[in-house]
C-alpha cells in the first residue's frame, strides 16, 4: 500500500474529530465546533478515559454501526458545506460513512491501557504488560482498523513463539510489530521468528541541566 497516496490516516483523524464534536454537542458544549480531538473533549468534561467510554455508550451508536453523512448533518444541525469546513479536511470530503463509536472507543480504551501499562511496569507485572500489549493490537485491528493481514500474522507468530505480548507499532497499515519477551525465553523466541533487533529495558529519554 502506498500510504502517502491514501486518505486512511486522515479518515481516522476525521472520524475521531466527528465523534468528539457529536458527543460535545450532545453534552451541551456551546462551542462544539471548536472541539478538535477526543482528548480535548475529555479535558473539557473533566472525565478520565474509563468515564469517557461510558459517555460513548450513552451518546453514540453501538460499536459497529456507522453514521451516514446525512445523519451527521441532521444531528449536528449543519449544512454539507459547514461539515466540510468545521469537521472534514481536503482529502476526506468524499466520505459518506463514519465509524465514530469504534474509533472513539479505541482511543479512550488505549489511553486507559497506557495508564494501566505504567502501573504494570512500576509493579513489575510482566504478564499484565503482555496482556495489555495484545489487547492494544486487538483494538487497533478491530476498532481503529489500522492493521493489515500481514501485520496480524506477524503478531500471531510472535505470540505463538512465546512472547509475553505483541502489537503493531507505528501508524499502521503495514510496518512492524513490537513484542515483549521474558529474558529467559529470548533464545527460544529467536529460534522461531526473525527478530529485527532486540531492545533492553532502559530509563528512556532523560533531560539534564548543567550550570555554566
Amino acid at each position: 500500500m502506498n500510504k502517502g497516496a491514501s486518505s486512511h490516516y486522515n479518515e481516522r483523524v476525521v472520524e475521531c474529530r466527528l465523534a468528539a464534536q457529536l458527543m460535545a454537542k450532545k453534552r451541551g458544549v456551546t462551542d462544539w465546533r471548536g472541539v478538535r480531538t477526543l482528548r480535548q473533549l475529555a479535558r473539557h468534561l473533566q472525565l478520565d478515559p474509563h468515564e469517557m467510554e461510558e459517555v460513548i455508550k450513552q451518546e453514540l451508536k453501538p460499536t459497529n454501526d456507522p453514521y451516514t453523512r446525512a445523519e451527521l448533518l441532521e444531528l449536528l444541525e449543519v449544512t454539507d458545506d459547514q461539515l466540510n469546513e468545521h469537521s472534514l479536511n481536503s482529502n476526506t470530503t468524499h466520505l459518506q460513512s463514519f465509524y465514530l463509536t469504534a474509533r472513539a472507543t479505541h482511543v479512550y480504551s488505549e489511553a486507559a491501557r497506557v495508564h494501566s501499562f505504567q502501573q504494570a511496569c512500576e509493579s513489575g507485572d510482566l504478564k499484565e504488560m503482555g496482556r495489555l500489549m495484545t489487547a492494544s493490537h486487538d483494538s487497533l485491528r478491530d476498532l481503529y482498523e489500522c492493521s493489515c493481514a500481514e501485520l496480524d500474522e506477524v503478531v500471531a507468530r510472535c505470540q505463538k513463539a512465546g512472547t509475553v505480548g505483541a502489537r503493531l507499532t507505528g501508524a499502521g497499515w503495514g510496518g512492524c510489530a513490537v513484542a515483549l519477551v521474558d529474558k529467559a525465553m529470548k533464545e527460544e523466541v529467536e529460534k522461531k521468528i526473525d527478530v529485527l533487533f532486540w531492545s533492553d529495558p532502559s530509563a528512556g529519554l532523560e533531560i539534564k541541566f548543567f550550570e555554566h
